[in-house]
């Protein structure tokens, strides 16, 4: 198994919520296609209010 192109331990201290979501991601995923791969994944925050 490959490892995190980033660590999430230096994340995990100064933003923590991403983190969990991140984990909930990697388990809702896990068993639903082939293991092993890496995928970018984007951060996307909005600010509006509608």
């Amino acid at each position: 198994m490959r490892t995190a192109a980033t660590g999430l331990s230096g994340t995990e201290k100064t933003a923590p919520a991403p983190v969990s979501l991140h984990r909930i991601a990697g388990h809702a995923v896990s068993g639903h296609g082939p293991d092993g791969l890496r995928a970018a994944v984007h951060l996307v925050i909005d600010h509006s209010t509608s």
